[in-house]
């Protein structure tokens, strides 16, 4: 008997203190996630929320957790349509999803032009790659044709550079890059400003100009090239962001290694 009341309490404890956030999250998921993860989770929302970019996300899609079939399901806006697994891109437990090269992706069913908070000025695209590759492929995009309304991020091309589109056609920022590993993050904060960080620090910095956000779901390991996938990636991708251009890098690449990254381990 005294066993049994403290494994009850060790499980009654693991699940206070959830936030609303968090339970609307675990009501659409298929599968309940392992307390690793829902801690895990419950503690990124909380930091968001205290750091003050919580209500800048659109997206935030955990690919690493425990359990593939939750995968697909934002966190943020947890009700809205789930991502779509497409020629089965490989998953792993606590890793995410790596693309084969030549035709696995994921489909976002998020199109930039219905961003609240990613705006045509004020827009930002977050991934965590697990693979140091230089490969002609984008990481995730899409684009109304190859070159209008493009969003899109190159993390490390064959050349040994990033090129990163936002919101734009084909001018884009460009620059040298040693390692793909780690969060990346590409941020346009004006019509001409557009930043590119890797684990929350600076490295491009650009002046290309915005035209429109595009209007077909982004994709991830691959391009939505106007409906037709393209330049498939493949990279390990453990999670994805779309959300506002203001979002202070450092911050946010903070909460997500210390409440996601670390404890999950990717």
């Amino acid at each position: 008997m005294p066993n049994t009341i403290i494994n009850r309490r060790i499980v009654l404890s693991s699940v206070v203190g959830l936030l609303p956030e968090t339970k609307a999250w675990l009501a659409v998921l298929p599968s309940k996630p392992n307390t690793l993860v829902i801690n895990s989770v419950n503690n990124f929302i909380r930091a968001a929320k205290a750091n003050g970019y919580w209500t800048l996300l659109d997206r935030l899609v955990l690919f690493a957790q425990d359990k593939q079939v939750n995968a697909v399901y934002s966190i943020v806006n947890p009700t809205s349509t789930p991502c779509t697994e497409v020629n089965s891109p490989t998953w792993g437990a606590y890793i995410g999803y790596t693309g084969n090269g030549s035709n696995m992706y994921i489909n976002t069913n998020f199109a930039p032009s219905n961003g609240v908070n990613y705006t045509l000025n004020s827009s930002t695209a977050i991934i965590y790659s697990g693979t140091n590759s230089a490969i002609n492929s984008l990481d995730f995009g899409c684009s109304n044709a190859a070159t209008t309304n493009y969003l899109g991020f190159w993390t490390k091309y064959t050349d040994n550079k990033s090129y990163c589109y936002v919101n734009e056609g084909t001018t884009g920022v460009n620059g040298s890059i040693t390692s793909s590993l780690g969060l990346f993050q590409i941020s346009r904060t004006a019509s001409n400003v557009v930043t590119v960080y890797q684990n929350g620090t600076s490295y491009l910095n650009g002046t290309s100009t915005s035209t429109g956000r595009c209007t077909v779901n982004c994709f991830v390991l691959a391009r939505n090239n106007n409906g037709t996938p393209d330049l498939f990636s493949s990279r390990r991708i453990s999670l994805f962001i779309l959300a506002a251009g203001n979002i202070t890098a450092s911050t946010i690449n903070s909460d997500i290694v210390t409440y996601l990254q670390t404890p999950l381990g990717f």
